[in-house]
């Protein structure tokens, strides 16, 4: 697993990695799934993404709360900084 490690992203594509795991930090999961990655994509202000959501007239960094809230989150005990990819994430991104 984890094969993520492996690719050489673009910039943007890492930006968007490092916010799902920052996401991650916060709610105090251990694991990226791939809702984190939908956040995160949401959240990028990626001119595509923009568009296509403006296509069916939804606005992203409002379907971004919505998918924040629900979120998964651990209320308890703390996370260390490494968080990995779990294994659906993991084929997202490597296939």
């Amino acid at each position: 697993m984890n094969k993520v490690k492996e690719i050489n992203f673009t910039p943007k594509a890492q930006r968007v990695l490092d916010v799902a795991k920052q996401a991650c930090l916060e709610k105090k999961i251990t694991e990226i799934s791939d809702g984190f990655l939908f956040y995160a994509l949401l959240k990028s202000d990626s001119m595509i993404v923009n568009s296509a959501f403006n296509e069916i007239k939804i606005n992203p960094q409002d379907l971004a709360d919505i998918v924040w809230k629900a979120l998964p989150s651990t209320v308890k005990g703390s996370v260390k900084e490494t968080v990995k990819f779990n294994e659906i994430s993991d084929k997202i991104i490597s296939e």
